[in-house]
């Protein structure tokens, strides 16, 4: 029986090789080349590239961290901003060229896979289902209306990210800002805030919803009513981070 610490070694150097060289540009041998294996343990552990392909697409979508969206110690609007703003983050931090699996996927393999087009259909599915969730209780908390099609705006919500992140492979900048002041904000209903921090240079702290940001080379720590990454939620303290 394989030893699953071999398995997983080879998962998540398909999950990287995929994710940076896409579907199409990474071999069996190029997979086991980065988990420090030869080439025939593979079938160990897959039966093809397809099956390994569609265990790498789910951690994938483990790594999107939708458990933040049930973060209660946020209100529901500003707890999806962070869920963008945590996005925009890992973007950055795996780099702008590699763009989101998820989104690579749908433009490079649809035609070709039937059963990585529906691993992928699938994956955006529950991502739409995780930020309606978060819409419903905005409606229930008073934060958005009764009567908006909060379907529509969940999908709409990830294909303006999912455009965003696109334009950053071609560009080699992400925007973040654009998103939240051209989609995010107007769908929402929420003020358009700019930052010098933002997405690029901020992280969301668990539970307490703490802004951590970085201004140039220096790090700050703030909780803020007027902080562009919670929406205003929180009380104001002394925030060192540039808003208007």
């Amino acid at each position: 029986m394989p030893r699953p610490s071999l398995k997983e070694n080879v998962v998540a150097a398909a999950l990287g090789q995929f994710h940076r060289r896409g579907y199409n540009g990474s071999g069996v041998k190029d997979i086991t080349d980065a988990a420090g294996l030869p080439k025939g343990s593979f079938y160990n552990y897959f039966s093809s590239k397809e099956d390994m392909a569609l265990e790498a697409l789910q951690r994938y979508g483990v790594g999107r961290e939708f458990g933040r969206l049930k973060d209660p110690s946020l209100p529901p609007l500003a707890r999806l901003r962070a869920h963008f703003v945590f996005l925009g983050e890992d973007v950055l931090r795996v780099g702008v060229e590699c763009g989101c699996m998820l989104g690579n996927f749908a433009t490079e393999i649809a035609g070709q896979s039937p059963v990585l087009r529906d691993a992928v259909a699938g994956g955006f599915a529950r991502w739409a289902e995780a930020v309606t969730e978060v819409l419903r209780e905005a409606v229930a908390a008073g934060e958005l209306g009764a009567d908006r099609d909060l379907d529509l705006i969940a999908r709409t919500l990830i294909r303006g990210w999912e455009g965003t992140v696109l334009h950053a492979k071609v560009t080699g900048e992400l925007r973040p800002e654009e998103f939240f002041a051209g989609v995010f904000d107007p769908l929402l209903g929420t003020p358009t805030r700019s930052c010098v921090a933002m997405v690029a240079i901020a992280t969301i702290a668990t539970h307490e919803g703490q802004c951590a940001g970085v201004a140039g080379s220096s790090r700050v720590a703030a909780r803020c009513a007027s902080c562009p990454l919670l929406g205003g939620s929180l009380p104001r303290r002394a925030c060192s981070v540039s808003t208007r």
